[in-house]
């Protein structure tokens, strides 16, 4: 009997599990192409391009596999909906301006492939813009891409981009690991709802002086809003961005309403911002609606090659960023001797706050609210350490508050050095502007010992209203406190209408700071008296000779105060800045 052998058509598949059906193999086997059904050799020396090419052409709407293996190519592109995949390598030996996979189509997924560029596993000598391992620009931001999926890849060695993903909605970026790229990890320009989260990214320089990026979230300041979006609805969660000398682990050029949680920013020379996106082109935007919180920024071994830690950026011509929390993050060794805004700040902000970090060990200044904020609040953080070059003058400062600022509040912050290291001692606490009453300032500490005594004076604040000595402090830039000596008796002398109590300064248990010389701090004091003693109408008088912890005691009739007369329940109140608890 002659057997027909059945036709690959005729040949069916099951899969295993309950409910499966029956199916063509043809079809199935079709579900997932080969780049080396296609030719591809993978040997790392032949150049597979036209093969891989025809792969992805052949696999519209279906499965492109990589086998293991490195596969040399120069310009893929990706024009229809596909899933590229698989333990492949695939290689561009030349750096130029072109990416190695470019994406042109929604409904596009990466996952597990490496990409390796001509600096594989070192700095690029010279920054090459364009050269890019995986490209998906969409038209604009009014026709973009849609469902751009990277996972799992790692990108080695390309001078400039390991990815820049441009005008696109609904793109995650996970799990990926990024090295060795000249201009910026992930650049995402005018995405519109995404993720880039748990991404390790390393060593984004070059030789070529400019600014470099872990990971940005920018638009197009040359095109409308209509053309170039804000990046906006994005989640930085989870990444660690390290080794970035030139420029910034974590950027945001006028993105909105996103969140940077959780992140690990360290040796790079600016940890993460929200700030404006250009002051040169002709449709600039600021940042809004920015959440910086639960991050750990750590700064640069050499003091002087940092910048910032994090902060809110606005900015004159392009308007003033908007509602930015900037929330329980860690900074470390951050900040800049030369810069004004400080390991953690504000500037050109509105509506805006900064409250529960951890500062460790600032460069320069630990903390600034600058520019024209208005409606803004640093509160509640804690500030170990700012290191400064040892130089007349303002060279290091705990905080520094100036310019024209509104409606804003500085308080409940906490200054102290306990690094072991006297070099972290500030020269300056609050440097400061009294002639601008949009900041009150209240129930800040700084301790004694973290300020440097310069020309025999702790420099707790320094007022630049105009280069003198410091003005009073009054009630439209300071929270007066009050503080209490616990009630005493005078036993007076007696032969007289009026006489002096002792001094009562060691029974407080806080005296308010001084400043460039004694009592510039103090400018009010207030003492209450009550007593049970009916012989004599006894009134009494604060700051007997000008010294408020003294009490002028005399009767009100004029009449001699008997010998050895007893006046109990004194009790002084002096109201003033309180710098230790």
């Amino acid at each position: 009997m002659t057997m027909t052998k059945p036709t690959s058509e005729q040949v069916t598949f099951t899969a295993a599990g309950s409910g499966a059906t029956l199916r063509n193999l043809v079809d199935k086997v079709r579900e997932v192409v080969s780049v080396k059904d296609f030719g591809a050799v993978g040997d790392g020396l032949t150049n597979d391009t036209v093969a891989i090419q025809a792969a992805i052409n052949a696999a519209a709407n279906a499965t492109v596999y990589f086998p293991a293996g490195t596969y040399v190519a120069t310009v893929l592109t990706v024009n229809s909906p596909c899933r590229l995949f698989g333990p492949g390598i695939l290689k561009k030996t030349t750096a130029s301006a072109a990416a190695l996979l470019s994406v042109n189509s929604s409904d596009v997924d990466i996952d597990g492939l490496e990409f390796r560029g001509a600096n594989f596993d070192v700095v690029p000598a010279t920054m090459v813009f364009l050269d890019t391992a995986i490209k998906l620009y969409g038209t604009s931001s009014a026709s973009p891409h849609r469902r751009l999926n990277v996972t799992n890849v790692k990108i080695n060695g390309f001078a400039g981009f390991a990815m820049d993903i441009r005008w696109s909605e609904d793109v995650t970026v996970t799990g990926c690991q990024i090295k060795y790229c000249g201009y910026a990890g992930i650049l995402f320009e005018s995405i519109v709802r995404g993720v880039i989260s748990d991404n390790r990214i390393s060593f984004i320089d070059s030789t070529s002086a400019s600014d470099k990026y872990g990971i940005t979230l920018s638009r197009d300041p040359t095109k409308t809003l209509a053309n170039s979006a804000h990046t906006e609805h994005v989640a930085v969660v989870g990444n660690i961005i390290t080794d970035i000398p030139q420029w910034s682990g974590i950027d945001g050029h006028a993105p909105r309403n996103c969140t940077i949680i959780g992140n690990v920013v360290a040796r790079c020379k600016n940890g993460s911002y929200a700030q404006y996106d250009s002051t040169l082109y002709s449709y600039p935007q600021p940042a809004s609606n920015i959440v910086i919180s639960d991050n750990v920024v750590v700064g640069r071994s050499t003091a002087s090659e940092n910048e910032i830690g994090i902060a809110s950026l606005g900015n004159a011509v392009n308007g003033y960023n908007e509602a930015i929390v900037i929330e329980s993050n860690i900074v470390a060794d951050a900040g800049s001797w030369s810069a004004a805004i400080g390991a953690l700040g504000l500037q050109y902000s509105r509506n805006s706050i900064a409250r529960n970090n951890s500062i460790v060990r600032a460069v320069g200044k630990a903390m600034s609210l600058l520019m024209s904020c208005d409606r803004c609040i640093i509160e509640n953080n804690v500030c170990n350490g700012v290191l400064g070059p040892v130089l007349s003058g303002n060279t290091s400062m705990w905080a520094n508050v100036s310019a024209t600022n509104t409606r804003c509040a500085f308080r409940s912050n906490r200054f102290f050095n306990t690094t072991g290291n006297s070099s972290y001692n500030a020269y300056t606490g609050i440097f400061y502007v009294s002639a601008n009453s949009g900041v009150v300032y209240s129930r800040n500490r700084i301790d004694a010992n973290a300020i440097v005594l310069t020309g025999g004076v702790t420099r707790r604040f320094v007022d630049d209203s105009g280069g003198a000595a410091p003005n009073s402090y009054t009630d439209l830039s300071w929270e007066f406190e009050r503080e209490s000596c616990p009630p005493f008796t005078h036993t007076a002398t007696g032969g007289s209408p009026r006489e002096s109590t002792a001094n009562q300064s060691s029974n407080f248990r806080r005296l308010p700071a001084l400043g460039y010389s004694a009592g510039t701090t103090i400018r009010r004091a207030r003492v209450a008296y009550r007593s049970t003693d009916t012989t004599y109408q006894i009134a009494v008088r604060p700051s007997e000779g000008g010294n408020p912890y003294v009490v002028g005691v005399y009767t009100v009739d004029g009449t001699n105060i008997g010998a050895s007369a007893s006046i109990p329940d004194i009790i002084i109140d002096v109201e003033g800045i309180y710098w230790d608890d």
